[in-house]
């Protein structure tokens, strides 16, 4: 983005910069959604182990 702005490519830095925030939405959303993907399954596991200890006792 800088080196477009500084060449003079206003409209090319525009761009960039919307891509550059694009992609950085995605990542944010998709960090997310594999982090509550995780403690769900985290979540599951712990339930299915306690289940599991009660079980056999």
């Amino acid at each position: 983005v800088n080196s477009k702005y500084q060449a003079g490519d206003y409209a090319g830095a525009q761009a960039a910069s919307a891509a550059a925030g694009k992609w950085t939405k995605i990542g944010l959303f998709v960090g997310l959604g594999v982090g509550v993907l995780y403690g769900i399954l985290m979540f599951l596991g712990v339930g299915a182990g306690i289940m599991s200890g009660m079980r056999s006792q």
